[in-house]
């Protein structure tokens, strides 16, 4: 069971957003190798995610926006992972920093 006075400092929109972000940078396999980011946002119920991956030149680049309503922890972890996952599969392998 949660603290009280630490279940005071939850605050859901960060955590849903958070989940979202962590979720692309997983399935985009996020390390040193890779030049990835990843930003979302709450409005009222609807999440919002923008991932981006370049080539470790910066020439290529692969960016996708999406979003779902009625955000909870489940969809904003699905929404991050299908984003991310969208975009290392057109990228594949030129993700890679060599």
């Amino acid at each position: 069971a949660t603290a009280p006075w630490l279940a005071g400092l939850h605050h859901l929109e960060s955590e849903l957003c958070v989940a979202a972000e962590r979720g692309a940078l997983e399935a985009l396999e996020d390390s040193c190798r890779t030049a990835v980011g990843a930003h979302a946002r709450l409005d009222g119920t609807t999440l919002s995610l923008v991932a981006e991956a370049l080539t470790g030149d910066g020439t290529l680049a692969w960016r996708r926006e999406w979003a779902v309503v009625e955000a909870d922890l489940d969809r904003a972890v699905a929404l991050g992972r299908a984003l991310g996952e969208a975009i290392r599969a057109e990228a594949g392998d030129r993700l890679l920093v060599a």
